[in-house]
C-alpha cells in the first residue's frame, strides 16, 4: 500500500506539491488561531518597573475553557493531522508496545515506567532552569492562583492542555513540517521553538523551560510512538506542578 501511493504522488508531483503547501498554511493558520500569544499584554514581562500581574482560575473558568476552546481545538487538530496522514504518510500516533513484549502485562508496566522517567526528566529540567534564575534579567512574570477545589475540572483542564499540546506539537507540527519537506532533525528543532511562544506569558525561564522539555517529549514521541504517553507525562508534570509550585 505504501509504494502504491508512493508511485501516486511520484505520478503528479505537482499535485502533491499543491498539496504540501496547502497543508503548510493550514498548519500556520491553526498555530496562530490556537497558540500565538497576544504580545501587547506579554511585554509588561520584560518590563522590570511594572507591578507582577495576578490572575486568579476557578472551577468555572477551567469547565469554560475545556468546553469553549480545548475540546473544539483537539478535534480540529486530530481532524488535521488526519488528513496530513492520508496525504503524506507520517508515523502511527497509537499506543504500541515495543517489539518482543507479548505480555501485556509486561508492555504496560514499561508504558508506565517510560511515563514516570519522562515526568522525572521534566521536572529535573525545570529545577536546573530555576538554579539558572539569577542569569535571567528580573521579569514581572504574573502569578496565578488557582481557586477552586482542584478535583474535576482543574485536573481536567490541565490533561487536555497536554494533549492539545502534544497533538499539535509532537505529532501534527512535526508531520506538517518534514512535508515541506524538512529532516526529522529540523522539524522537530522548529516544533520546540513553536512550542515556546505560548509560554512567552511565563519569562525567559519559562521560554527556556519549555524548549527544553519540548525536545525532551520530542525524543520520547520518536522513541515510543504514542501520543498517549506524551500526554500523560505532560498533564501529571503540570497538574503537579500546579498544586504544589
Amino acid at each position: 500500500m505504501h509504494k502504491k501511493i508512493t508511485k501516486l504522488h511520484a505520478a503528479h508531483p505537482q499535485k502533491n506539491k499543491n498539496a504540501q503547501i496547502v497543508s503548510f498554511f493550514i498548519f500556520i493558520f491553526l498555530y496562530c488561531l490556537l497558540f500565538l500569544p497576544d504580545f501587547s499584554d506579554i511585554s509588561v514581562l520584560f518590563n522590570a518597573k511594572t507591578e507582577a500581574p495576578e490572575f486568579r482560575f476557578s472551577d468555572e473558568d477551567a469547565a469554560a475553557q475545556i468546553v469553549m476552546f480545548y475540546i473544539p481545538a483537539i478535534f480540529t487538530v486530530f481532524c488535521a493531522n488526519k488528513s496530513q496522514k492520508r496525504r503524506f504518510l507520517p508515523e502511527k500516533t497509537a499506543f504500541q508496545p515495543k517489539s518482543g513484549f507479548t505480555s501485556r502485562r509486561r508492555a504496560a508496566i514499561a508504558f508506565c515506567k517510560d511515563i514516570f522517567f519522562t515526568i522525572a526528566g521534566l521536572f529535573s529540567i525545570a529545577l536546573a532552569v530555576s538554579s539558572l534564575s539569577w542569569i535571567f534579567p528580573p521579569s514581572t512574570t504574573p502569578s496565578v492562583h488557582f481557586t477552586g477545589r482542584f478535583f474535576i475540572s482543574i485536573p481536567l483542564f490541565f490533561i487536555c492542555s497536554a494533549v492539545l499540546e502534544e497533538l499539535f506539537f509532537r505529532v501534527y507540527a512535526v508531520s506538517a513540517l518534514k512535508s515541506r519537506p524538512l529532516p526529522r532533525g529540523r522539524a522537530a528543532g522548529v516544533s520546540a521553538l513553536l512550542f515556546t511562544l505560548p509560554h512567552l506569558w511565563e519569562g525567559p525561564p519559562g521560554m527556556l523551560n519549555a524548549l527544553l522539555a519540548a525536545f525532551l517529549l520530542n525524543a520520547v514521541y520518536q522513541k515510543n510512538k504514542s501520543l498517549a504517553q506524551i500526554s500523560a507525562a505532560h498533564a501529571a508534570y503540570n497538574i503537579a506542578a500546579a498544586a504544589f509550585g
